[in-house]
């Protein structure tokens, strides 16, 4: 046995995202000139780290400090003659259904402050202010209506939330959403166009403006993708609810994540059932989502379904997730689990996972399709609460993906070696970046300057403290 000795090491992993998933802030930074002969100010992420966005300028001429920390993306056009702008180049964006999700705040009514997806420099999908309304840019520099929209001269709270479904194999903008409220379906791209690669934010050269965008993200490749990220007060997308004087409400968590709102069902004076469809998909398939009860309590049910038939699902009974009748975990109050289904469907076999670790296999499946999830809770007066529902065919890993690690062999009475780890660095969510490091090459890691928002990069870190006899990894976290 060995010998109760442990060696933690300290170590610091710093991150840098290569795909468009985050979020990000201007706050001011260094003013350089830029050829066109105008201030320029550094992109800089929430809480003023340095960003790796690609091109970012912004004319300031009061010097106000006004992008900074949870205020998100902010560009401050105080100019009558240039405007402001920021862009990030994205990986090419040629096939499927994307959903495209960003909110924003501007100080008042503006002409032409605009959010684009383009194809290097040509817009494929444009939304454009004009006075007090939105815009979906169309072929013939025509513009179709969306919605009004509110800035925060009006109501000074008001954040105005946009998602739109473009389908890239048909070159269609599928749907257009502004605070859940849909307003447009069935559009043609802005330009029709092979791809995506460039996300644009821009503001009017004439007019002045303060615009910030707390989020703005792209999401390829799921059936379903809820984060349920906005504190808008508005109901979900695409979800419907079926309430006995129950009551949805907006959760929000006690910390600075950004990311920190979710679905709360208050279930005291009646059940609520949330369901969200889609079309019937088979084949390999993961289902996931989070779910919260801040006291033990029974009777939430979260299932994936054939129909009105329950093809797998979870329960809590008061002490235990179930699977059916077997119980697999005697869960905790206010502690968020993660609750992951992995379907063979073609074998009508499955998996089950909580918090990524393997609870139960060869599962017996009674349907080969599904077509809705259903998130249910019993009348209780304890709340029920979920997050982050996610529905994909996940991606084969390639011959090539990161090797098994080797676990060197020790002595028994040798050390536990652990390694404290910091995940700080996520664009737009904390203090760094790799911006910091460019001016010292040689403390640049081995991976370079990488993106730990990567499995991939994950499992290259995991590969390499077992090659390297670490034993444990200590994840750092701060109290709100």
């Amino acid at each position: 046995m060995k010998k109760n000795k442990v060696l933690s090491v300290v170590l610091v992993l710093t991150t840098l995202l290569q795909l468009f998933t985050g979020i990000v802030s201007y706050a001011q930074g260094e003013m350089r000139t830029s050829q066109e002969n105008y201030p320029v100010w550094y992109l800089r992420e929430s809480f003023g780290s340095a960003s790796s966005w690609d091109k970012a300028r912004a004319w300031n001429g009061t010097n106000t400090n006004t992008g900074s920390g949870l205020d998100g993306v902010t560009l401050t056009d105080d100019s009558t003659a240039q405007k402001s702008e920021a862009y990030r180049a994205l990986n090419d964006i040629t096939s499927g259904v994307i959903t495209y999700d960003f909110d924003f705040r501007v100080d008042r009514y503006c002409d032409n402050v605009a959010f684009r997806l383009l194809n290097d420099t040509e817009t494929v999908v444009g939304i454009v202010t004009k006075g007090t309304n939105l815009y979906l840019e169309q072929p013939g520099n025509t513009l179709e209506y969306i919605s009004n929209y509110t800035p925060s001269v009006i109501n000074k709270d008001k954040v105005n939330y946009v998602v739109a479904h473009i389908d890239m194999d048909n070159k269609m903008i599928l749907d257009v959403y502004v605070d859940g409220v849909k307003c447009i379906d069935n559009k043609p791209l802005t330009n029709e166009s092979d791809k995506i690669n460039v996300f644009d934010v821009e503001t009017d050269e004439a007019g002045k403006v303060v615009l910030t965008n707390q989020r703005v993200h792209l999401y390829k490749g799921f059936i379903v993708m809820d984060d349920f990220f906005n504190n808008h007060e508005i109901k979900p997308i695409g979800w419907e609810f079926e309430k006995d004087k129950g009551t949805i409400s907006v959760y929000t968590a006690n910390n600075r994540n950004v990311d920190r709102y979710s679905v709360q069902m208050n279930t005291s004076q009646g059940g609520i059932k949330a369901t969200k469809k889609f079309k019937s998909e088979g084949g390999h398939l993961v289902f996931e989502t989070s779910v919260l009860q801040p006291k033990k309590r029974d009777g939430i049910t979260i299932s994936v379904n054939n129909g009105s038939n329950s093809v797998m699902s979870v329960t809590t009974d008061g002490t235990n997730f179930k699977n059916g009748t077997q119980a697999f975990y005697n869960y905790m109050g206010n502690v968020w689990y993660v609750i992951k289904f992995d379907m063979d469907l073609d074998n009508k076999t499955a998996k089950l996972y909580l918090n990524n670790k393997l609870k139960a296999e060869n599962i017996s499946l009674n349907y080969t399709t599904i077509d809705n999830i259903t998130i249910e809770a019993n009348q209780d007066d304890v709340p029920a609460i979920f997050d982050d529902v996610k529905l994909y065919h996940p991606f084969e890993y390639p011959d090539d993906y990161v090797p098994a690690p080797i676990k060197p062999e020790k002595e028994d009475d040798s050390f536990l070696i652990g390694m404290q780890m910091c995940p700080l660095w996520t664009e737009g969510l904390y203090t760094k970046s790799w911006d910091y490091v460019k001016a010292a090459p040689d403390r640049m890691p081995i991976l370079g300057a990488y993106d730990e928002g990567n499995p991939e990069v994950n499992d290259w870190e995991i590969k390499w403290l077992i090659d390297h006899g670490f034993d444990f990894q200590w994840v750092c976290t701060y109290p709100s």
